[in-house]
């Protein structure tokens, strides 16, 4: 009986233990590599992101980082077993945006588990193809069951997370390239939150039609060095990098 208590006492630490965790800290949801960047009140529950999609010519760029040590092959295979699809500057697949989003974005939030279930819905109902349509979408599903791609609501969380919040008042200067390794102690996720900043990411929020889901995006005064993030309708240049959320 004293050897059964114990044991007991062992999974329960290892039980608690796991739900410990801290901003910045790794973790993985059916085997890919995130990172904590929000938790709640209790310190127990909170929000990860994935490192970014890779692309179906994105293969050598995972294999490079298997070979740094940063990734397992199982981990690649993830990857390379889920490439995204093409993205367009509007966050779809296609060239129907402003027909497309007439019917889905009065069901869009902040929130981007909701606007994961609308249209994941909206395909369904309307028989389109999600593969097809919403590539962004169809990705993060099949990374496992309760991954979606974050809308306006965890991106600020995210930006409170790396910057301190959004917009100019909260700008690191040039030492924002160099935050990553003070959040978090892991190289892959050091490196892909850099890439996450730089390049912005998209949302599945969406306000107008015409324009598709919204993006974060790092804006910046070039002669001060200053750096921040803001999340807009739309903007010209690189395409923003396509990441997951999971709860926990």
């Amino acid at each position: 009986m004293k050897h059964v208590f114990i044991l007991l006492g062992l999974m329960l630490m290892q039980s608690i233990s796991s739900y410990a965790q801290k901003m910045g800290d790794y973790i993985e949801f059916d085997g890919v590599p995130s990172f904590v960047f929000y938790l709640d009140s209790s310190g127990e529950h909170g929000l990860a992101m994935s490192i970014p999609a890779f692309d179906v010519k994105g293969a050598k760029k995972v294999d490079k980082l298997v070979k740094k040590g940063l990734m397992t092959n199982e981990q690649a295979n993830i990857f390379k077993n889920n490439p995204i699809g093409e993205v367009n500057n509007q966050g779809i697949g296609g060239k129907k945006t402003k027909d497309l989003f007439a019917g889905l974005v009065g069901r869009l939030t902040d929130k981007g588990k909701n606007n994961q279930e609308q249209i994941l819905a909206f395909c369904e109902e309307n028989d389109l193809s999600l593969q097809e349509l919403f590539p962004m979408q169809y990705w993060a599903k099949n990374l496992g069951n309760g991954w979606f791609i974050p809308g306006d609501q965890e991106l600020t969380l995210f930006a409170d997370f790396y910057f301190g919040g959004l917009g100019k008042n909260h700008s690191l200067g040039t030492k924002f390239q160099y935050h990553a390794k003070d959040l978090c102690n892991n190289e892959l996720i050091q490196e892909s939150l850099f890439k996450m900043v730089f390049f912005g990411m998209f949302s599945s929020s969406c306000n107008h039609t015409n324009a598709g889901f919204r993006k974060l995006r790092c804006e910046m005064v070039a002669m001060s060095g200053k750096h921040w993030l803001e999340i807009f309708d739309t903007y010209s240049g690189q395409d923003p990098l396509v990441c997951a959320v999971h709860e926990f």
